[in-house]
């Protein structure tokens, strides 16, 4: 149970933080790079396929922490 709750996270930070964003700054800046890679994290998630306004609003908070937590690992 540790490692399923433990384990992704970290896992899927490693992989949007860095080497995500990371290939997204070589290409588009890093301020672009912030913002594209709390979309790719939002829609990874799956909040998108759902009718439920308020699904829909996780979602969107969801890409906002994202793109704040983003843009502080950049700063």
């Amino acid at each position: 149970m540790l490692t399923a709750m433990v384990l992704p996270p970290i896992l899927e930070e490693v992989f949007v933080r860095g080497y995500v964003r990371g290939r997204l700054a070589i290409s588009f800046g890093a301020a672009s790079a912030v913002v594209l890679s709390a979309i790719i994290f939002g829609l990874s998630h799956g909040h998108f396929y759902s009718d439920n306004p308020v699904v829909h609003l996780i979602g969107a908070s969801s890409v906002f922490a994202a793109a704040v937590w983003g843009w502080m690992v950049w700063r």
